[in-house]
């Protein structure tokens, strides 16, 4: 039952739903472990343009200079435009801002990510709880005068939901912006050309939430991109292509 799997739940809603598959893990030592045990070597760097050359990407061109690849993935959330711009691709965003709280280590009371109609939260390992809050665009709250404010009133929420075995306070928070294509849906794969043609050597992967889909869009981007099969999961997600006489 909901009360089961939630006892400090205040009131039961009249309708919930479960899904046994979703969980969270932590991005940072995720991405630490799978870098790991890739063996890739990590550059830290900005990357100004795309080079391309006869209809094919080459590599990018950044602060230290030229770096050329066989093949190029470009997933740079909310920096893929412009990126793609500098040849000549378009990739209309509706990006959206989102507000972030952390709260203080707090007793471990939740095994579950929640989401309400204008929450969302989860309990870290360390306890501290991470709420968001709707997955509209982020707007101040009426009365409110500054971002610590709302974090608060954010924060405030999850005790207004839950019985808290203690009341937490804000440790810290963040306004961030989720990459969001046009028409809410990812964009994965090949980059059309205005003559018809497809930019060999180029794939992007642009979406929210990047983190939480990245494995599943990565391993199938992998075998397109390796030997041409067109996975059916991403299919219904490629790039727009370009009108004819456009550049």
């Amino acid at each position: 039952t909901l009360a089961g799997r939630l006892p400090r739940l205040c009131e039961i809603p009249e309708f919930a739903l479960h899904t046994a598959i979703e969980g969270a893990v932590e991005p940072g030592p995720t991405t630490a472990a799978l870098l790991e045990a890739s063996g890739a070597e990590l550059m830290h760097t900005h990357v100004h343009a795309l080079l391309s050359e006869g209809g094919r990407v080459t590599g990018v061109m950044t602060e230290d200079g030229p770096v050329h690849a066989d093949e190029l993935v470009l997933a740079a959330g909310n920096a893929t435009p412009r990126i793609l711009e500098t040849v000549s691709v378009r990739l209309d965003m509706q990006s959206s801002d989102g507000l972030l709280v952390l709260s203080n280590p707090v007793e471990r009371f939740l095994s579950a990510v929640v989401a309400g109609p204008d929450f969302h939260v989860r309990q870290r390992d360390d306890g501290r709880l991470l709420v968001g809050g709707t997955f509209g665009a982020y707007s101040p709250r009426p009365g409110n005068h500054s971002l610590a404010d709302d974090a608060a009133d954010q924060l405030a929420r999850i005790g207004e939901v839950f019985d808290l075995p203690s009341t937490p306070s804000v440790e810290s928070f963040t306004l961030g912006t989720r990459p969001v294509p046009k028409g809410g849906m990812p964009r994965i794969g090949r980059c059309g050309r205005a003559d018809g043609g497809d930019y060999e050597g180029l794939y992007v992967a642009v979406m929210h939430s990047g983190f939480s889909n990245g494995a599943g869009v990565a391993h199938a981007a992998m075998a397109e991109i390796l030997d041409g099969t067109a996975a059916a999961e991403i299919a219904p997600f490629g790039m727009p292509r370009p009108e004819a006489g456009t550049a």
